[in-house]
């Protein structure tokens, strides 16, 4: 929490002092809990229903506490300021140990682990190619406005258990889901309304295809070194 909110009022009192063109703060789709069908794809205006309370809420909370704060220094202090909202975003590079679902799954198939998702496998994500999110980020800071809040991502949507299947394709395996508990606090769907950020000139060049191919190589190439990293015997790692 003291991430996202005492370091954002820092970064923002800093952002004055050296009297900076612009302030980009990395929001998440998070702050938008879990919203009902009519409200996906979820679009900025949506102000979201998130918990208090629960394992997830001080990522959630402190994420819409930072905002706020966006706000007043735009507002109060007449600054240019932007927030973003990734819905996730992947990429090469991400480690098997980042705890994210892409990554999740790619090291249980190549290291034979059981594969267990949440629930049944039916609650549905997008995700965002790096490059293209990127792309987006950039559309966000050059437009020149005031203040701007921007969902970053893609409407590809797609059930959890349909995104191991696909994972599983790229390396040949056959996957065999083991449904647990729902994480408390998780969401039934997650999916960006992009309209505010088309309109920027934003479109996204990968499909998920696309982008799990060139992710699946990279961890091909690069499976000694997780397996190091994950049995902690690289320098650095406890």
């Amino acid at each position: 929490m003291d991430v996202s909110t005492i370091g954002t009022r820092n970064m923002l009192e800093l952002a004055k002092q050296k009297n900076v063109e612009g302030f980009l703060f990395t929001s998440s789709s998070e702050v938008y809990g879990d919203p009902p069908d009519q409200y996906i794809p979820t679009p900025e205006t949506y102000n979201g229903n998130v918990s208090i309370s629960g394992p997830r809420a001080c990522y959630d909370e402190s994420k819409r506490v930072g905002e706020t704060l966006c706000y007043i220094n735009s507002n109060f202090f007449d600054k240019k300021t932007a927030i973003i909202r990734p819905f996730n975003v992947y990429g090469p590079g991400m480690s098997m140990n980042d705890y994210r679902i892409i990554p999740n799954i790619t090291r249980s198939l190549v290291f034979n682990e059981e594969l267990k998702i949440y629930d049944t496998g039916t609650q549905t994500r997008t995700y965002c190619y790096v490059s293209d999110a990127i792309n987006g980020f950039l559309k966000v800071i050059i437009k020149d406005e005031k203040f701007g809040i921007y969902n970053i991502g893609t409407n590809e949507e797609i059930t959890i258990a349909e995104l191991a299947m696909m994972i599983g394709h790229h390396f040949g395996r056959l996957v065999e889901i083991i449904p647990s508990d729902l994480a408390e606090g998780g969401t039934s769907r997650r999916c960006p309304d992009l309209t505010k950020l088309i309109a920027l000139g934003y479109q996204p060049r990968f499909s998920l295809r696309q982008g799990l191919r060139l992710v699946a190589s990279w961890y091909d190439q690069h499976a000694d070194q997780h397996l190091r990293l994950l049995n902690g015997r690289e320098d650095g790692i406890k």
